[in-house]
């Protein structure tokens, strides 16, 4: 990574620079938006990765289901700061947070199945998971623009779950 970056928890002040760096990337259909009502109700969810100045540059969630089920998610990086392993060190430290709190399934949702491979994400069925995931997921799928709501219904994302025994911590 160019210059220092650090990964540090969400704080209550940090919930419209989440809204911010996920609208920076509003052009990228395949990332869910998530309005501030929303970003605030999960925001202990969140890591947020700064420059040594403070500035937000990327952000992802990790979201806990019932029974060791997590999820992977808004997994972002602004615009001018990506290519610069960013959106790694945010994947290091939720593999390692879910890892550490012994998750029987990580699994993502992705348009772009080659990157999440990179850590041992391996494609899966989405009936292979919980009827509970699946409703939060549509649920998250209405949260988005009315324009998203039918490629991301018609199976636009790849759902993916983590081999823990593959993950590979330095992914390149």
């Amino acid at each position: 990574m160019r210059g220092r970056v650090s990964l540090r928890s969400a704080k209550p002040e940090d919930v419209q620079r989440i809204v911010e760096v996920l609208w920076s990337n509003l052009s990228d259909v395949s990332l869910f938006q998530q309005p501030l009502r929303e970003v605030r109700r999960n925001l202990p969810e969140f890591v947020l990765a700064e420059d040594n100045r403070g500035s937000v540059l990327g952000c992802a969630q990790l979201h806990w289901y019932k029974r060791g089920t997590v999820e992977i998610l808004a997994v972002t990086v602004h615009p001018n700061s990506q290519g610069q392993g960013v959106g790694k060190a945010l994947m290091r430290r939720c593999i390692d947070s879910a890892m550490s709190r012994d998750a029987r399934l990580v699994w993502l949702a992705t348009a772009k199945p080659t990157y999440f491979a990179r850590y041992g994400f391996e494609p899966i069925s989405k009936w292979e998971l919980s009827v509970e995931v699946l409703f939060h997921k549509l649920r998250l799928v209405f949260q988005q623009p009315a324009s998203r709501w039918l490629p991301a219904l018609a199976g636009r994302h790849t759902f993916m779950k983590l081999e823990t025994g593959r993950y590979q911590r330095y992914a390149t």
